[in-house]
């Protein structure tokens, strides 16, 4: 459960007329009256869902209006349900129970659980312990190395990527082909490696903020198409599934590469890397409609590409990619 204080100010309360609703809708779309009930609904069901999860920022707080755009492009005007709901609810109440499930429905496709979560639940229970401390930025839990002074705000870009390259170094686990929930980092080195974040970074970080580290540091982790949990894995001689996937990885990658152009290239990177649609945009030089576009192409291109490799193939395809996407964040 996420607590509420993560959250923006609560939206004004939605008007609560569907005549006035339809009105609107049927004269310039959708309007402040439905927009306020995405709101609203939205409001009141993030607090469910883990923000570190379901949202691309990694909090609520600033993550929220990603959220109610994502209804309103995708799903109410991409997938045309905004008129179904208009035409089909007889009170607000059908309304309102409608657009709830659209809203569901949205945070359901934005959930990214992957390797990286389980490495950050491990680090939460390190990071209360000696020797860091915690303290607070804008209602929201930071850490530091106590001792340490460090600047409350939140970090930027480019010391992100500072603190990634400074816990490369430190040694992964190398795990089994079918293990669905490596560790990545034996407890000494996991130790290791926040510490090396708080010695790297000049603020206190959130646990956003070390999510976003580690998805620079580990982009074979990729999220999204590339979830390895959302996936059975086949069953195959170890001699023929080496053979069948150095072929197709070879195969896939070579698409990737030949339908990916720098732009795209740099989108995958930054959203492996957790950056937010608002600095893609900001690194690309465009509107965040744009770069939102530019998003789903990337999405489009990886899960034609990808969709029929398995999970072992789809790991050996972002490690053969691993230096071009490093190479292009380095260029942001």
């Amino acid at each position: 459960m996420i607590s509420r204080q993560d959250l923006p100010r609560r939206p004004a309360a939605a008007l609560g007329d569907l005549t006035a609703l339809v009105r609107e809708f049927e004269s310039v779309g959708i309007g402040p009256i439905m927009l306020a009930e995405v709101r609203e609904i939205a409001y009141f069901l993030v607090p469910r869902y883990n923000a570190s999860v379901y949202s691309e920022i990694g909090n609520w707080r600033h993550g929220f209006d990603d959220l109610v755009q994502d209804v309103v492009t995708h799903w109410l005007l991409g997938d045309g349900q905004a008129r179904y709901l208009v035409e089909t609810s007889k009170t607000i109440k059908d309304f309102r129970r409608l657009l709830t499930r659209q809203v569901k429905r949205c945070l359901a496709r934005r959930r990214t659980r992957t390797v990286i979560d389980n490495v950050l639940d491990r680090s939460r229970p390190l990071l209360d312990q000696p020797p860091f401390a915690r303290s607070m930025r804008h209602l929201q839990v930071t850490y530091f190395l106590d001792g340490l002074p460090r600047e409350e705000r939140a970090a930027k870009f480019f010391e992100l990527r500072a603190a990634s390259i400074a816990i490369r170094p430190i040694p992964q686990i190398t795990t089994s082909k079918r293990d669905r929930a490596p560790e990545v980092y034996k407890k000494a080195d996991l130790v290791r490696v926040l510490t090396r974040i708080g010695e790297a970074l000049p603020n206190a970080f959130t646990i956003g903020e070390l999510d976003r580290i580690l998805r620079l540091t580990l982009p074979h982790l990729l999220p999204g198409v590339l979830d390895l949990d959302n996936y059975e894995s086949e069953v195959a001689s170890d001699e023929n599934e080496q053979t069948n996937n150095s072929d197709r990885v070879l195969a896939a990658v070579g698409r990737i590469r030949e339908e990916f152009n720098d732009d795209l290239l740099l989108v995958l990177a930054c959203k492996v890397a957790g950056v937010s649609d608002l600095e893609v945009s900001r690194h690309l030089g465009v509107s965040r409609r744009t770069a939102t576009n530019r998003k789903r192409s990337v999405i489009s291109i990886l899960e034609k590409t990808l969709g029929t490799l398995t999970d072992q193939e789809r790991r050996a395809c972002l490690e053969a990619m691993r230096p071009e996407l490093q190479a292009a964040l380095s260029q942001t």
